[in-house]
């Protein structure tokens, strides 16, 4: 972070929960993905629908050129957490 945000942070009121200053923007969309897939769970129910099964045929397909080493996955030239 440069030193003139990292200062403009830190002049912050603690504001959020738990102390903080700001929340890191990957925090926020994991938050809005976890809502968002609630709500479509709610809407949808447990059945599975096209697009449901759509999605999971997609992970299945990218899990299968995936080697789990560890705790981690590596695929090609990338590694993931497991």
């Amino acid at each position: 972070m440069r030193p003139d945000a990292r200062q403009l942070v830190e002049s912050l009121p603690p504001g959020l929960r738990h102390g903080r200053r700001v929340a890191p923007a990957h925090l926020i969309a994991a938050q809005y993905y976890c809502e968002a897939r609630v709500e479509l769970e709610l809407a949808a129910g447990e059945a599975i629908t096209p697009e449901r099964g759509e999605g999971r045929r997609e992970r299945r397909h990218k899990l299968e050129n995936t080697v789990k080493l560890g705790g981690l996955c590596a695929r090609g030239d990338r590694t993931y957490p497991a």
